[in-house]
This record gives C-alpha cells, structure tokens and sequence, in this order.
C-alpha cells in the first residue's frame, strides 16, 4: 500500500520532556505556553502501527490507549515501536528524557500522522497542532517504515 492508502494507520509518539522550575514535565493547557516542536519533545518516542481503514479520531484514541501502561508497560505491546532513548548522567542514573520516554501518554505530548498532521493530547481528547511540510526526505522515511523497515 502507498502512504495515502494508510493515511491513519501509523501514528508517531512525541514525548514532551519540557521541564518546569523545579524539574518536572508539566503542560498545564490553557495556563502554560503552547510547548514547542522538535524543542520541547522526544523526536520519536513510539509508532503505533493501527489498520488500513481507521478514521482520525479512532487512530488517535487508539495510539493513546496503546501508549498508556494499563495492564502491562505500553513498551511491550505488539502493535507500539518503542524508540526510547537510553541516556544516563554522570552518575549511571538515566536521564529526565530517557525517563519520560518511558511513561504513558499525557496531555502535552504529540501524535503525528505520516502526511504531517499533529494533535497535541489535551485535557479531554485532541487538539490539532500545526503541521509539518512534508519534505522528499521525510516523505522517503516515512514509506521506508510503512515499508517495515524501522531503522
């Protein structure tokens, strides 16, 4: 299938690693400013791979169901492509972004679909994001992974 045949079925995972004054990763909508994309997030935290004919807003509920540790760690599941990224301080401790990689979806972060649609998670449901151009590099990225080829 070509990209446009699975518009919706391969949502990529931004994590927001933003850190407030005292070191923790808080979006506040509506009190905090509008995060800032690639500044304030894990460039890519997860794909979650969904089916050919899935609406928008079922391919966004169903990337925030599977990136949230319900009965098991999300990182586990066989339909989510983790990237976290394994950084560690001086001390051997991992890294405030190796750590927030690591946790569920929460308001704040980004879900991007392949044609460059983003939507921030809001306190109750999605809100859209401005999009990305989608460059030849990106576009050649993207039919790579639908291609299987996660690398």
């Amino acid at each position: 299938m070509t990209m446009t045949d699975q518009r919706n079925s391969l949502v990529t995972v931004h994590r927001l690693v933003r850190q407030d004054e005292d070191g923790r990763t808080l979006y506040m909508e509506g009190i905090d400013p509008t995060p800032v994309f690639p500044d304030d997030y894990i460039e890519k935290a997860a794909l979650v791979a969904l089916g050919p004919d899935i609406d928008e807003m079922a391919a966004l509920n169903a990337a925030w169901r599977l990136t949230n540790h319900v009965d098991e760690d999300w990182t586990t599941n066989e339909w989510v492509e983790a990237f976290i990224p394994e950084e560690f301080d001086a001390d051997g401790h991992l890294t405030h972004r190796s750590l927030h990689g690591r946790r569920s979806s929460m308001v704040g972060d980004l879900f991007e679909f392949p044609d460059g649609r983003r939507f921030l998670v809001a306190r109750c449901g999605f809100t859209p994001f401005p999009a990305r151009e989608m460059t030849a590099e990106r576009r050649d990225t993207l039919n790579a992974v639908l291609a299987g080829d996660y690398s």
